[in-house]
């Protein structure tokens, strides 16, 4: 019905300026989520929050072992609003047709 796969990863400080988060390391270390997808004929019916939100826990669990600021992504043009109900925050505005940076910090995870 759905998967998603995310990788550790780090970003530039000067990605999140746009975020006023304060006196941070020049590269952060954050966890990617690389993909994440549900079937077509499953869709609408909240399954990607519900992936998203295990994606959340595993990136918290990531966070407390071994480090990690926050959840970065490139969001498909589609799927912006998506992340923006979720948290996640655009870090060089919209880039439409291309993917666009997107960044929640853990802090933001509930």
């Amino acid at each position: 019905m759905g998967f998603y796969t995310i990788a550790s990863h780090a970003i530039p400080l000067s990605a999140l300026s746009t975020l006023q988060l304060g006196s941070l390391p020049k590269i952060i270390p954050c966890v990617r989520l690389v993909m994440l997808g549900v079937h077509q004929g499953d869709a609408r019916q909240g399954l990607g929050e519900k992936l998203m939100n295990h994606a959340f826990d595993v990136a918290k669990m990531g966070a407390r072992h071994v480090g990690s600021y926050g959840l970065y992504l490139d969001a498909d043009p589609g799927a912006i609003a998506f992340y923006q109900k979720l948290g996640f925050h655009l870090l060089e505005g919209e880039k439409t047709p291309a993917p666009s940076p997107m960044f929640i910090p853990m802090s933001a995870i509930a």
